[in-house]
């Protein structure tokens, strides 16, 4: 069964839960419900994506058969514990809610309920994200099959087990936009003060590493490989290199993802 033979139904229209909006709606599913507390919200929301809106999170639960929890980890204990008495047989809720465990889920909405956990990172709001997803106990292919579609509307998906290892999958990719972001905001800061314009050295910036990763992933040739290929001896990527190395620049970059995943578990378990 599709994603366009379901009821969608998302609790919470934020900027998260529009860029899956905008997948769905570029996949043709139709079907779907948001609630969101904020009138203008709900009324932007239906302008633009022709989605039916409420304030109402049981009515939500009522009209549809795939939920998603598009909230603020802190508002999850509130909103399941509104959604309990209305759970049906074979719902699924897939939660986006950083940091919020299965365990606590089933507390609220039963021991047999359907829950996927899902990490998407910012890069879904232009479409080119990867999602991290979980499935409990109890979830059959089918819905997982479901649940990998709706995320693959913005990017990409691919589901880990066990549950604590979208700790690493929030240290990786969840958090890791940030890493790039600040990488890229060093290397146009060298260039500019190099002597580049602004824009010069952004769009060099830019370029480079979106070439370098659609380069490394249109093959399977190591990245080691890769990175020699650009490295001749006695070089300037050497020279640049030798510094980075030196300064232990790639076990600093790892200790620094620990401390994320760390971090991530620290929060699920409360």
């Amino acid at each position: 069964m599709s994603l366009k033979t379901k009821k969608i139904g998302f609790i919470g229209g934020g900027n998260m839960a529009e860029a899956l909006l905008t997948g769905l709606k570029k996949s043709g599913v139709n079907n779907i419900w948001v609630s969101e507390p904020r009138a203008a919200r709900r009324r932007t929301l239906s302008k633009q994506y022709k989605v039916k809106t409420t304030a109402s999170n049981v009515e939500i639960m009522q009209q549809c058969n795939v939920i998603v929890l598009a909230i603020k980890p802190q508002q999850m204990n509130e909103v399941l514990s509104e959604m309990a008495p209305h759970t049906r047989a074979k719902q699924l809720f897939i939660s986006i809610a950083a940091g919020i465990d299965t365990t606590l889920m089933k507390q609220h909405l039963g021991k047999s309920a359907r829950i996927v956990r899902a990490m998407p990172n910012t890069p879904a709001l232009v479409g080119a994200g990867i999602t991290g997803l979980f499935a409990s106990r109890g979830v059959p292919a089918s819905d997982r099959t479901l649940a990998q579609a709706f995320f693959d509307g913005v990017g990409a998906s691919v589901f880990v087990s066990p549950e604590d290892q979208l700790d690493w999958v929030t240290a990786v990719s969840g958090s890791g936009p940030a890493y790039v972001f600040l990488f890229l905001e060093h290397l146009i800061e060298a260039g500019v003060k190099g002597g580049l314009k602004p824009t010069q050295a952004r769009q060099l910036a830019l370029a480079t590493c979106r070439g370098a990763t659609e380069l490394a992933a249109s093959q399977k040739t190591p990245l080691a490989t890769l990175r020699e290929r650009v490295t001749s001896k006695g070089g300037t990527t050497a020279a640049a290199l030798e510094v980075l190395k030196k300064s232990r620049w790639g076990q600093h970059l790892q200790q620094a993802l620990k401390a994320a995943a760390h971090r991530a578990a620290q929060l699920r378990k409360g």
